[in-house]
């Protein structure tokens, strides 16, 4: 199985989880926050994909998709978002789950049919636990070619949960977003 390099949580990151400490994406989700708050000046939809820039600072910039079990979109599983907050030239994934994670097992991907790689959950507070990785070239051409990313991790109970992540306009949206963070 191979690994998802972890990033190190870069002042912008910091930046970010202050400005919106109870969001439901710490960091990435800043700029959909701002998005809620009318204080976007750029945002797109591409497929699945959400982009949103906040209006104070239009480098701060990310793609989210929110998953959830039902047709309402109450119940929220996962939320994912992509953004070029620490660097400008690898993308960084964050993953946002259930506090009722089981942190040591960490979380699995699996794009399509190809191998399962293997993020290390990092954060959990009461609300949510995190994972964040960099996206590198193999990872973003796998993102750009596939249709769906299995994420999967255990519960505290060791029960699997498996939760489909769209890949439908993820090639334009992270297109979209390089753009937007020039």
């Amino acid at each position: 199985m191979g690994r998802i390099a972890a990033p190190r949580l870069g002042a912008a990151i910091a930046v970010a989880i202050g400005i919106q400490a109870a969001a439901v994406m710490a960091g990435a989700m800043a700029a959909a926050s701002a998005a809620d708050r009318g204080q976007v000046v750029e945002r797109s939809v591409h497929g699945a994909w959400s982009l949103a820039c906040a209006a104070q600072q239009k480098q701060r910039c990310s793609l989210s998709q929110v998953v959830a079990t039902d047709p309402a979109g109450k119940n929220v599983v996962l939320g994912v978002a992509v953004d070029l907050f620490d660097s400008a030239t690898v993308p960084t994934i964050h993953f946002r789950l259930s506090a009722n994670a089981l942190r040591e097992a960490g979380l699995g991907m699996k794009i399509d049919e190809t191998a399962t790689l293997r993020l290390p959950i990092g954060d959990c507070d009461k609300q949510y636990c995190q994972a964040n990785g960099r996206i590198d070239d193999q990872l973003m051409a796998l993102m750009r070619a596939g249709k769906v990313i299995q994420v999967a991790f255990l519960t505290a109970q060791r029960k699997q949960v498996t939760v489909p992540v769209s890949l439908s306009g993820f090639d334009a949206a992270i297109d979209a977003l390089r753009e937007a963070s020039r």
